[in-house]
């Protein structure tokens, strides 16, 4: 699509968001350093999803799985793969029974917007 077409686009989703927010849910998530990878993929730490009709707010986050498993601090390194397999599965959990989530993909890796453009939306 060309980026009128897009902007078209994202203007009525916007417009449908406006008039049923309660059909939304927003999300954001946080990852592992991009400077510090060693090799790999950045790891997804957190996921913060709100409700924009009730401004209640749900986290999943790797922190907060370790906790409910009884795994100490100190121990989250070692067992991480388990404890992101955890706070993951309940977020797809959650997810599942809603329809529609804004996200966006942000162009600047290191955490901004990249000349005011903030991405496509993906529902």
């Amino acid at each position: 699509m060309s980026r009128f077409l897009d902007h078209r686009e994202a203007g009525k989703i916007f417009h449908d968001f406006e008039k049923h927010k309660d059909r939304y849910l927003i999300i954001h998530y946080s990852c592992e350093s991009f400077f510090d990878t060693t090799g790999a993929t950045p790891r997804i730490t957190d996921i913060a999803v709100k409700s924009p009709s009730s401004g209640q707010t749900e986290l999943f986050a790797v922190h907060k799985a370790a906790e409910l498993m009884k795994i100490k601090p100190e121990d989250i390194v070692e067992r991480y793969e388990e404890v992101e397999r955890m706070m993951l599965d309940d977020f797809f959990t959650f997810e599942s029974v809603w329809g529609k989530f804004f996200f966006w993909i942000v162009n600047l890796l290191i955490g901004g917007f990249a000349g005011g453009y903030i991405g496509k939306l993906f529902f």
